[in-house]
């Protein structure tokens, strides 16, 4: 199964990634649901040890399960096919230190920025009555709130893809999404919408279902897990096909291998 890999345009990436999410529906939802069926049922069982445990159990399988779906997407995505369980496992052991690394680096340097950012927003606020007070700092927290996650969106797509990391990776992320800040917030703004109104309702039901409805919660939270990430990697490939024409390089890159099947060798550039 081949997809477009060129600049897509707001509509076209949503499109895509139901179209990548259909066309591997049980492979993808099987890896998300490794993190989400196990913590939904920690989470649902009413003992506070229990759901204690499903907070570490989210805490240590949550990256190993986001690198796994990265890359299982990203092979799908670029022709490769689907890949043996066992090979997606032994890359995402390869990569997951180097990742967790570069999120840890991340966070330390976004946590010093909204520090600062803090410290402004109290001494603006300063004079402004209590009410007001609180709202202007809650409105600075989502607003930071929305700065991270469009920040971090493409560090994972850069990790598996590209191979770099830590400050490269994140320099690398804020030089793709140059130019494109907005379109990147209105794409997330959309896909979330999208994931909350087709899986919030069947959720709120299966809560009242004991265990079984555990199970089908995590499954749908495996399923949007997935889209999310595609709806990452296709803002990746989209940004590079805009930026450095990628897809170009791609096209250029398939008309020499054909040259070198029906030539037998490849002449060399004059």
């Amino acid at each position: 199964m081949s997809y477009p890999i060129r600049a897509l345009s707001f509509t076209e990436i949503l499109d895509v990634s139901f179209k990548v999410l259909r066309d591997s529906f049980l492979p993808l939802v099987a890896i998300g649901s490794v993190f989400y069926v196990p913590f939904q049922i920690l989470m649902n069982s009413g003992d506070p040890f229990l759901v204690l445990a499903g907070f570490g159990y989210a805490a240590v399988i949550q990256a190993p399960v986001f690198l796994m779906l990265n890359l299982a997407i990203a092979h799908r995505y670029l022709g490769h096919g689907p890949q043996p369980f066992v090979s997606l496992v032994r890359e995402m052991l390869s990569l997951v230190l180097p990742f967790l690394g570069t999120l840890l680096v991340f966070l330390v340097l976004w946590m010093l920025l909204f520090a600062l950012a803090s410290g402004l927003a109290v001494l603006v606020s300063l004079p402004l009555p209590p009410a007001a007070r609180v709202i202007f700092l809650v409105l600075g927290v989502m607003a930071a709130s929305v700065v991270l996650i469009v920040e971090s969106i493409l560090i994972s797509p850069i990790v598996v893809i590209e191979r770099i990391y830590v400050l490269r990776a994140i320099k690398r992320a804020r030089e793709l999404r140059r130019g494109f800040w907005w379109r990147t917030v209105g794409i997330w703004i959309c896909t979330t919408i999208v994931v909350v109104l087709l899986t919030q309702g069947p959720v709120l039901v299966l809560r009242y279902v004991p265990w079984v409805g555990s199970v089908l919660s995590g499954v749908i939270g495996g399923a949007s897990l997935a889209f999310t990430v595609i709806v990452s990697q296709l803002m990746y490939f989209d940004l590079r096909c805009r930026k450095e024409n990628l897809d170009l390089m791609l096209l250029s890159a398939k008309v020499q291998a054909s040259t070198l099947g029906t030539e037998g060798t490849a002449t060399a550039p004059s």
